[in-house]
């Protein structure tokens, strides 16, 4: 149902930061945003991190922005546990 009405599906549960498209596939037209990180201890250990492990570890956040164009576009940022500074994690432009 996701993927038939193309939606953006935000979660925390996890308390990591992963962003794809359902199963990895690159034709599909929904996300899974996965944006639990935002402060609470992390809940995988870092050698159990294995999706991507350059940012999985990031405090992170998004923005969406919905354009008069109708374009969505979602900007991650974050930074890493020892806090230097803010980086963007991904640009995705979702429709």
């Amino acid at each position: 149902m996701i993927e038939q009405y193309r939606a953006i599906y935000f979660c925390g549960h996890e308390h990591i930061f992963h962003i794809e498209k359902p199963l990895g596939l690159s034709d599909a037209h929904s996300w899974q945003v996965l944006v639990g990180s935002g402060g609470s201890p992390f809940a995988a250990q870092p050698d159990h991190v294995t999706v991507n492990p350059q940012t999985d570890r990031d405090y992170a956040w998004v923005i969406v922005n919905i354009h008069q164009s109708a374009r969505v576009t979602m900007t991650a940022y974050g930074f890493d546990a020892e806090f230097d500074a803010t980086k963007v994690l991904g640009y995705y432009i979702l429709k």
